[in-house]
């Protein structure tokens, strides 16, 4: 019963000083981020209070993306909503990435590869495969096309520190 009242979802305080932190995030492993909630009060039955968390430094990236980061505050910094601040942010992102999987070992690509098999291909086939029938201007379909690229993108950079990594082993 307790699991189906639990909100999926938090806010972020982000700079907002109105805002009072509810909830706790700790990043037990890098890829993962457990919640704990703190009410100072005990709540009346169907009450609901809004769970509020604080990232600090590390989801500052995002505020800027979203437009309500320091930058963007003080300095004026456009939010990703500006076609060429994003673009730029995301060039950047694009060859970090790249830079990072041009070091993986031979492990690290398998993950990736078993990840995209078990988690990305099959949802990806089901949406693309009812694009035949989808309107032109409908914006699930320009995601999907998005992320099929993007899938494109990412198997030439494995590819590509794959065959290194071989030639480095046959020599």
């Amino acid at each position: 019963v307790a699991q189906s009242h639990i909100s999926m979802y938090v806010n972020e305080v982000g700079h907002n000083m109105e805002l009072v932190e509810n909830i706790a995030a700790f990043m037990p492993s890098s890829r993962a981020v457990a919640y704990y909630i703190h009410i100072d009060k005990p709540m009346a039955k169907d009450e609901t209070v809004e769970l509020l968390v604080n990232y600090k430094e590390h989801y500052e990236e995002m505020r800027e993306r979203r437009g309500y980061g320091i930058a963007n505050i003080r300095d004026g910094a456009k939010s990703d909503a500006h076609d060429i601040t994003r673009v730029r942010r995301n060039l950047k992102d694009r060859f970090l990435v790249e830079e990072s999987i041009l070091k993986f070992t031979e492990d690290e690509i398998r993950q990736v590869v078993d990840f995209f098999k078990r988690r990305v291909c099959g949802g990806l086939k089901d949406a693309t495969s009812k694009l035949a029938s989808v309107e032109k201007d409908d914006p699930d379909l320009l995601r999907q096309c998005i992320a099929q690229r993007r899938i494109h993108w990412l198997s030439k950079i494995l590819k590509t520190r794959f065959h290194a990594l071989l030639g480095r082993r046959a020599t």
